[in-house]
């Protein structure tokens, strides 16, 4: 849902990273 997938996790615990 985020564009985080695209670029590294900037964020603290990044839920969307994880799963």
């Amino acid at each position: 849902a985020d564009s985080s997938a695209s670029h590294p996790p900037a964020r603290p615990c990044p839920t969307s990273t994880l799963r």
